[in-house]
């Protein structure tokens, strides 16, 4: 690139002089971040549309049924051939507590 312009001014027939040719140099160096820049941000881009589409893809994706619950085991209660009864909770407290008798004292 620098030579070139170099190349292409001296053909020209115009003269370079010192002042000219550092300038031209300190702008070519202030491009150069840039050019060398510019193809990496183009390659990040499609990376990132790619990964936009995916994710966009996956959001868009209808959300499967939760699995059906096995029902509790049940408890072993020591006796051979019986069930242990759940732990009292729930309305079994309340059918005990309506069952219950007033104790006078």
């Amino acid at each position: 690139g620098t030579a070139a312009v170099f190349v292409a001014r001296t053909a020209q027939g115009q003269s370079l002089g010192t002042a000219e040719a550092f300038a031209t140099l300190a702008v070519f160096q202030t491009l150069r971040v840039g050019m060398v820049f510019l193809p990496l941000s183009l390659s990040l881009l499609g990376v990132l549309v790619s990964n936009l589409k995916r994710s966009g893809a996956y959001l868009e994706t209808p959300e499967p049924d939760p699995p059906a619950m096995p029902p509790p085991p049940s408890l072993p209660t020591g006796v051979p051939g019986e069930e242990a009864k759940p732990p009292m909770g729930g309305s079994r407290v309340l059918a005990s507590l309506t069952n219950c008798r007033a104790v006078s004292a």
